[in-house]
């Protein structure tokens, strides 16, 4: 089976994935959001280069909502507004990723907010 390589980027990474591309990369996961009041101040120049750069161009957020269903919610929500206004497909939200690092998906998530969250990115 053949290695596809990607990039994840977020605030501390460059606006200009040129480079990435050059390595290899046929994907980007981009950073949007974290909380209900973060977001990454590069996704836009980002996006773009990802695009631009002919990379898949996918996005992700950083939870804090611990096992708070309200919580869960508002940050879907934010998190959506933000997809939505970088027009980013409803499918290119990734994965999510939470307050204890947890890998892009839900794996380490509660099996209620997980159901909760996902289909609020079309999956």
């Amino acid at each position: 089976m053949a290695r596809t390589y990607g990039v994840d980027v977020a605030v501390y990474q460059p606006t200009d994935l040129a480079s990435y591309h050059k390595a290899g990369a046929s994907f980007a996961i981009v950073k949007l959001t974290e909380g209900t009041g973060y977001f990454n101040p590069k996704a836009q120049a980002q996006v773009t280069s990802a695009r631009a750069n002919h990379l898949y161009t996918h996005a992700y957020h950083f939870a804090n909502f611990g096992s708070s269903v309200s919580q869960a919610k508002k940050e879907a929500k934010y998190f959506l507004t933000w997809v939505k206004k970088l027009t980013l497909a409803r499918n290119g939200c990734s994965g999510l990723t939470g307050s204890h690092h947890l890998p892009i998906g839900l794996m380490g998530l509660d099996q209620p907010i997980r159901r909760l969250f996902w289909p609020s990115c079309g999956h």
